[in-house]
């Protein structure tokens, strides 16, 4: 991953594109649910995108593996909840804005046309600005 940088709503023009985190961390659908619950037992980490190579297989929160009980294998492809909010890279930064707000978490992936995972947006309500 690269530095880090603030994009002030003001100057968050364009597209999704500028806005986005372009090498988020991604996790591989094949990995145990004990990978998700030791991400998630750090408070700055509220989503886990999980792929299977490029391709975006879906989202693991809390919920997911708080409500899991281990009977068995599970992997975070078995947990990753797909078909959730998603955004283009082509998108408005209004329009990213405008899905996160309706949410309870501030992240959404990034997928082109292939369902490629190729970003993703984060707002920082406290700071007013994208996380890219």
């Amino acid at each position: 991953m690269g530095e880090k940088r603030h994009i002030p709503l003001a100057e968050a023009t364009g597209t999704v594109e500028q806005v986005m985190m372009r090498e988020p961390r991604v996790h591989d659908a094949d990995a145990p649910i004990d990978v998700a619950r030791a991400e998630l037992s750090n408070p700055k980490v509220k989503l886990l995108l999980v792929c299977d190579g490029p391709r975006l297989v879906g989202t693991v929160g809390r919920e997911q593996v708080e409500g899991h009980a281990s009977a068995g294998p599970v992997s975070l492809g078995d947990l990753a909840v797909n078909g959730g909010p998603r955004l283009r890279p082509q998108d408005s930064p209004a329009r990213a804005l405008e899905l996160m707000s309706r949410l309870a978490d501030h992240r959404v992936p990034v997928v082109d046309d292939e369902g490629q995972l190729v970003g993703l947006v984060c707002w920082n309500e406290r700071h007013g600005c994208f996380c890219a």
